[in-house]
């Protein structure tokens, strides 16, 4: 069970699944922290993570570059 999940209900939080999207994959705890912090929005878990000052510029430009994700599925 993953720590999202147990969360989830412990809390009573109702959580949308149905909704998610994986951004990203990492295969060590480094690349997945700062794929956490590259990757939040308003909507995200992990809004706390801040990302290094040095990063910011490139991270608005390549974002501005990625397309948009399509919902409509």
């Amino acid at each position: 069970m993953s720590l999202v999940f147990a969360h989830a209900m412990d809390c009573v939080h109702r959580f949308n699944w149905n909704a998610t999207e994986v951004v990203a994959m990492a295969n060590t705890k480094r690349a997945r922290e700062f794929l956490e912090a590259w990757h939040p929005n308003t909507n995200s878990i992990n809004r706390h993570i801040e990302l290094d000052s040095q990063y910011e510029g490139l991270r608005a430009r390549l974002t501005d570059m990625r397309p948009q994700p399509n919902h409509s599925r």
